[in-house]
């Protein structure tokens, strides 16, 4: 067998993981949307536990532009008016779900966005 003076590696390597974390200070958040996600909505009681909350912290870093033609209310017009589309505070977004993480953990994330919500939220205008 030929061996090199080099170290063996396999031949397909093995599955890794990357994370990475960033530390934001409180005020520089600019947004805090929370989602919620019922069933039945007509039959829905206020105060009642969402199936599914979805919590998207913006802080300026990453924005998400979501652009469509542009058109008038005439369906016979073939002018280009352009596009149309809005721009959305996108930094970190999690998705919390009662039959995936549980019910405590969908009213911890809550409370946690009612508190986050509150502590960057301008005073004193």
């Amino acid at each position: 067998s030929d061996r090199g003076s080099g170290s063996a590696q396999p031949a397909a390597p093995a599955p890794y993981a990357t994370t990475s974390t960033e530390s934001v200070r409180l005020d520089r958040i600019s947004s805090v949307v929370l989602s919620r996600v019922v069933a039945d909505p007509e039959a829905y009681t206020p105060g009642t536990l969402p199936h599914e909350v979805v919590l998207t912290i913006g802080w300026g870093a990453v924005s998400r532009i979501d652009l469509e033609p542009a058109g008038c209310g005439d369906p016979g017009c073939e002018a280009d008016h352009g596009y149309t589309g809005s721009t959305t505070a996108d930094d970190l977004s999690l998705r919390i779900s009662e039959a995936g993480d549980g019910p405590e953990t969908v009213r911890q994330t809550l409370e946690f966005a009612r508190a986050l919500s509150e502590a960057t939220a301008p005073t004193g205008r």
